[in-house]
């Protein structure tokens, strides 16, 4: 399956600004939900046929204002990982049934 990977820039952002934001467990999971509520995902032939490529950057640019908005009292869904239609719906390269076994 070929699919983006800037959505870890975003994951990335959102988790080190909360870090460094000095944001509670709570905070850190709405700026993850913020953050993943609208995932980018950058398409090959604009990726590799010009220079928009810069774009995939803004990914991190929206993790730190989805830590900032969390800090501020924005809430986000707290199940967007695992929801049946969350990101691992999405964005999964494994069968959702093996996603769980790595948490074991």
């Amino acid at each position: 399956m070929d699919s983006s990977w800037s959505f870890l820039h975003l994951i990335g952002a959102a988790l080190s600004s909360a870090k460094a934001l000095r944001l509670n467990p709570e905070q850190t999971l709405h700026s993850l939900g913020i953050s993943l509520y609208q995932p980018n995902f950058s398409l090959l032939p604009g990726f590799m046929g010009s220079a928009a490529k810069i774009l995939t950057a803004t990914t991190a640019v929206n993790g730190v204002i989805a830590a900032e908005l969390a800090r501020d009292g924005l809430t986000g869904p707290s199940d967007i990982l695992e929801n049946e239609k969350g990101f691992w719906h999405y964005f999964s390269y494994l069968p959702l049934p093996y996603i769980a076994l790595l948490t074991k």
